[in-house]
């Protein structure tokens, strides 16, 4: 595989900023701060009071710490994290008078202590020696210390005067500080004898270098480069260290439409002219309009790509002459310390702050209009307010098949290709001699249900533009597209130009077969699961990122086939059959739990753990199922352009690896997905409820065997010395013509009322993991004694409803934005789980709330003000 990642580097940036009250000046300098391409920054005086101050976050740098003085608006200093930088916390210390925070913690797993300081401007000595003390005890890693420090270090370089009015046993006292604990002054020693300055005091006329980066002299090897900046709104500069990095970044980029492209009206005739006049030049019967419409991407990305260079370079170059302008004038006054020239500065200076903040106050008012209206709201605003921040998934490191443990990025990479490399190819690897003739006999007499011709016929009828346009308005906005980098806010812009098109090349699949393969290809994005080891690729959830278009023929073939399912699946599956839910298969096994002890029955619950279920159905098996259903020609033929040579690229750590054929599975992040899979998986539930071994429990109703939320199946087994060993054999049968394989060490038994020899000989002739006593099936703990359920599911929740208010309480939300947090997260996910639970236990618990919520009432005080 090819080299995938080269060295990068972190920027750091230290910054007095002058106060941070407004939301202006936190907007202002979250973008400089991106504008500068800072990966962490120091802040120095925020002004900010106590731990009521607002956070200073946005999407670009969603991770901060501060540290704030709780007597008034002054001192403060934070540290903020840039989004990418695969941050995680180990420890945080801050100061009560706002002077330090200390923040430690793993970025691609090297361990970096970085403290933001803001030194008293007397007795400077004492103030950093106190800090430097309680830092010792902190302090692990590679140390970065940066700052105001209030003082030229050294007056004839540091100063333009060349003097200094700070007294000097306080300068001997500072350097012997810094020397005893070996830190290096980073800009210092990289620039000699150079003369240049990061503040200028009007009321003493003197240019000074007072904010610096230090390094332990051990470290200063990682230093590649350190500038003092141009200053614009503040009265200090930025000042920036570069770092070698522990993250190397992908060499190769991937395009995304920058959307603000099309909110100029300029921009988006064009295009609109442009995609008329490419169809009408381009619609000829010689070329299929799968090509013509896959072409299209390319012609309209070249063209955007063009006019986004143009008017980067255009902001670049304004900008650029500006910062120019402004740094030449302070060259010139620092050395002349002429009042004329002073004036002109302050004039280029505030046109440029003018010009790096003009949108700004435009950007606050439509801000706030917009927090207005939803703050209150249950839905995203309220949801993104509350959610806690999750660890990015940078993967630093990955295990080897031979043991060992590589931290290689291309290793890495080459690591998880292999992985899904072989999992996206096992009708190859695995199964070569499947045929039809093998799937269609365990198909036969399943007693499978069937569609009429008529409701076949309209399943797979052409695609209406009603339709499309329905589809369109339910994709949700803001989400990732897929390798073609148009995201739906590009089609809903441009319908009028592109609908037509869209809709003429989904229909042309009814005759002419399939897609374009670059429209079938998908990136995919590798969600850890919690509690798995990091250090496998198989414990990463794959999610296929697909084209917006092919998302869409999927999203309509779903609703499609959505309305057909709750006839064609049983009611033992609950898995995204409309009308269905989860708590109808926990009730069931409740139930069967409440039976077996009537009719004290040997019983016992077999959870089966499938590997990688989704990913792993075999398409020969897939098609023949969906015939044996009686979908019809057209919708299968629909459904085999989905599924005829799509490719996959897994992006890691931000790299794209090579391009590999898609052979097997049902993509996850694909809508139709889960419907074929129910669809995949009835035949199996079908022979489970057919096979007499397997006689399940007989409620009023229906004879219970199994409950299914997808690949989520529960096996609920009477007389289990033959009905056990006949499930584990129709598991086996299934999977040979399907794919599904089960594993027997994280697929779990608990036996409700099987006597102590019967389990011992279940014990040794299976592999299963026998639990004790409780078993978890869909969120909710399990057990034997059907009343010990609803203390062992909602005494932790209650323990994690306290949690959750008491760190809601402290978010800025109003009183109507609380009654909103209840409705999200208290009334309907946290109480879903005992829909089905026996209802005394959890009214008894909830009868009297006010103990409990009273503390998001008043917004984390635990008594009135």
């Amino acid at each position: 595989m090819a080299t995938l990642f080269s060295p990068g580097t972190l920027k750091l940036l230290t910054y007095n900023v002058r106060g941070l009250n407004t939301p202006e000046k936190r907007s202002k300098i979250l973008r400089e701060l991106w504008a500068q391409k800072a990966s962490i920054a120091f802040l120095q005086e925020t002004h900010l009071r106590g731990e009521t101050a607002p956070i200073i976050r946005d999407r670009n740098f969603p991770t901060g710490y501060s540290s704030n003085y709780g007597l008034s608006k002054s001192r403060g200093v934070a540290i903020l994290f840039a989004r990418g930088l695969p941050f995680e916390e180990v420890g945080v210390q801050r100061d009560p008078e706002g002077r330090f925070l200390f923040v430690k913690g793993r970025i691609a797993g090297t361990l970096f202590t970085l403290a933001s300081v803001y030194l008293a401007n007397k007795a400077q000595h004492r103030c950093l020696a106190a800090i430097l003390l309680s830092l010792q005890d902190f302090q692990e890693g590679t140390l970065v210390l940066a700052g105001d420090f209030n003082i030229a270090m050294d007056p004839q370089v540091d100063a333009s005067t060349g003097v200094s009015s700070t007294p000097r046993n306080i300068l001997r006292r500072m350097r012997r500080l810094l020397d005893s604990h070996q830190l290096v002054d980073v800009w210092r020693a990289l620039h000699g004898g150079e003369k240049d300055y990061s503040y200028y005091s009007s009321v003493h006329a003197v240019y000074s270098r007072i904010d610096y980066f230090f390094v332990q002299q051990h470290t200063f090897d990682i230093i590649r480069a350190s500038d003092i900046h141009t200053k614009t709104w503040s009265d200090h500069s930025p000042i920036s260290a570069c770092l070698t990095s522990p993250i190397f970044v992908p060499r190769e980029r991937t395009w995304r439409l920058n959307l603000s492209l099309l909110e100029d009206p300029v921009v988006l005739a064009e295009t609109r002219q442009l995609l008329s006049d490419y169809f009408v030049e381009n619609l000829t019967p010689e070329i299929p309009i799968t090509t013509v419409w896959e072409a299209h991407k390319a012609v309209l990305r070249g063209f955007l790509i063009s006019k986004g260079t143009a008017a980067k370079k255009l902001r670049i170059a304004q900008k650029a002459d500006l910062f120019d302008e402004v740094s030449r004038l302070e060259n010139l006054h620092a050395a002349s310390g002429d009042t004329a020239t002073y004036q002109l500065l302050i004039k280029a200076r505030a046109s440029l702050t003018s010009r790096l903040t003009a949108d700004l106050k435009f950007l606050a008012t439509k801000t706030n209009s917009f927090f207005a209206l939803h703050e209150n709201k249950p839905g995203r605003l309220l949801a993104q307010i509350l959610k806690s921040k999750k660890a990015k998934a940078y993967i630093p490191r990955i295990r080897l098949p031979s043991k060992d443990i590589t931290t290689h990025p291309d290793r890495v990479a080459e690591e998880f290709y292999t992985y899904f490399q072989s999992l996206y190819s096992l009708q190859t690897s695995q199964f070569p001699d499947l045929n039809v003739t093998d799937i269609n006999s365990y198909l036969a007499n399943k007693n499978l249900k069937r569609l009429s011709p008529e409701e076949a016929t309209d399943l797979g009828s052409s695609i209406t533009v009603e339709e499309l346009v329905s589809a369109l308005k339910h994709v949700k906005p803001h989400k990732c597209p897929g390798p073609d980098g148009l995201p739906v806010e590009y089609l809903k812009l441009l319908q009028p130009e592109l609908l037509p098109h869209l809709l003429a090349t989904f229909n042309s699949l009814l005759s002419e077969g399939t897609l374009h393969s670059s429209a079938l290809a998908a990136t995919i994005t590798l969600i850890p699961k919690p509690g798995k080891d990091p250090l496998l690729p198989s414990s990463y959830r794959p999610i296929s990122l697909l084209n917006t278009d092919v998302k869409l023929l999927a999203r309509i073939l779903a609703s499609r086939l959505q309305q057909y399912l709750p006839r064609l699946v049983d009611s033992d599956q609950v898995g995204f059959i409309p009308g269905r839910e989860a708590k109808d298969a926990t009730s069931r096994v409740i139930n069967a739990i409440l039976i077996a002890k009537q009719e004290k029955l040997p019983f016992l619950l077999l959870s089966t753990d499938a590997e990688k279920a989704f990913d792993r159905v075999l398409w020969p098996y897939l098609m023949q199922v969906l015939q044996q259903f009686g979908l019809g020609d057209g919708f299968l033929r629909w459904v085999s352009a989905l599924y005829t040579s799509p490719s996959a690229r897994v992006r890691v750590n931000g790299a794209l690896t090579a391009s590999f054929p898609i052979l097997n599975g049902t993509r996850q992040g694909c809508p139709l997905s889960p419907l074929l899979f129910a669809l995949s998986l009835e035949p199996l539930l079908a022979a489970i409820r057919a096979n007499p071994v397997i006689p399940g429990l007989q409620g009023r109703r229906h004879r219970h065997k199994v409950a299914a939320y997808a690949d989520d199946l529960m096996f609920l087994l009477t007389d289990p010395i033959t009905s056990l060993p006949e499930v584990v054999r129709e598991l086996q049968h299934y999977g040979t013509v399907a794919g599904l394989t089960i594993n027997a060490e994280k697929s779990e038994i608990l036996g409700i009322s099987v006597p102590e020899g019967m389990a011992q000989q279940l014990q040794k002739r299976f592999r299963f993991k026998w639990c004790a006593d409780k078993l978890k099936y869909l969120g909710i703990w399990l057990s034997a004694d059907v009343m010990r359920i609803s203390k062992l599911n909602f005494e932790p929740l209650l323990i994690d409803i306290r949690h959750d208010i008491k760190t809601w309480s402290n978010k800025h939300i109003s009183w109507l934005g609380r009654i909103g947090v209840l409705k999200m997260n208290i009334l309907t996910p946290h109480s879903l789980p005992y829909a089905n639970d026996s209802t005394p236990h959890l009214k008894r618990n909830l009868s009297s709330p006010p103990p409990l919520f009273s503390i998001l009432r008043m917004g984390g005080r635990t008594t009135p003000s």
